[in-house]
């Protein structure tokens, strides 16, 4: 069989090709234009999922616009016709979106930043098993915005001591993240 043929359908069932009383539900073989008669067990499976399909491809065709409460973005459920955003088959322009809402997409320059700061955040993680137990404590307090009066609450300590102690914290944490 070559590319371009189609696989050649046989239906063992004769019966499948006509409607009955068990089977009344009509289904066309994708690609063909057999219709055969399938019951509702055997049906509504196959209808759901195609119905499934059919949503998400109406969904993804629709205008995505600014959510009013979440500040995240969500699919339009205007009526298109009426829309002053009619995609007409294209994308909507990230320059025409910023034009409209002031918002610039992010540029290469906030991606390295992010991804620098990510790699910095990971070896830190990386470092802290290395502190003593009352260390990890205090950085993981502090890295969960603790103050430093809660900081002292939480270990039994005075709150200048704590001060000291995260000064000191920080500089043998770059210890050993340059060693790692």
């Amino acid at each position: 069989m070559t590319n371009n043929e189609k696989p050649k359908i046989v239906i063992d069932d004769p019966s499948l090709l006509k409607p009955t009383e068990d089977r009344p539900y009509p289904y066309q073989l994708e690609g063909t234009n057999i219709i055969i008669y399938l019951s509702e067990k055997d049906y509504t499976p196959i209808h759901r999922m195609e119905e499934a399909e059919r949503m998400a491809s109406r969904r993804e065709s629709r205008c995505l616009i600014p959510a009013k409460e979440r500040g995240e973005w969500m699919r339009c459920q205007g009526d298109c016709s009426q829309c002053p955003r009619t995609r007409t088959g294209r994308p909507l322009s990230l320059d025409q979106h910023a034009e409209e809402t002031g918002n610039e997409p992010a540029g290469d320059d906030d991606i390295a930043a992010e991804l620098d700061k990510k790699e910095r955040l990971e070896s830190l993680l990386y470092a802290i098993p290395e502190l003593d137990p009352i260390d990890q404590k205090i950085v993981s307090l502090y890295l969960n915005y603790a103050t430093e009066s809660q900081i002292a609450a939480e270990c039994g300590v005075s709150q200048p001591a704590i001060n000291k102690r995260l000064k000191n914290l920080v500089t043998k944490l770059r210890e050993i993240i340059k060693k790692s």
